[in-house]
């Protein structure tokens, strides 16, 4: 009779691993979901500071060549000053 409670025991360890294992799975599966779907509005608000940085950048370089032909313009500008 021992030998059959160690059976039915053991049995029930197995069944109780096997639950265990099933519903680490699925506890897994939905902590991978739930980061996932946290990504989402980051890679969303990354995706739009890229766009502003790259705005950003394209408005600086605009503004350094203006500046530039400014500097030329001055520089012309002082030229003709000095010889009038």
């Amino acid at each position: 009779m021992a030998a059959k409670k160690l059976t039915t025991e053991s049995i029930s360890m197995k069944q109780l691993v096997d639950e265990l294992a099933k519903q680490r799975a699925g506890l897994k599966d939905n902590v991978s979901h739930l980061i996932q779907e946290s990504l989402k509005p980051l890679e969303t608000a990354v995706g739009a500071l890229r766009d502003t940085v790259g705005s950003f950048q394209a408005n600086l370089l605009a503004t350094e060549i203006i500046a530039g032909e400014n500097f030329k313009r001055l520089t012309s500008a002082e030229a003709t000053i000095k010889a009038l």
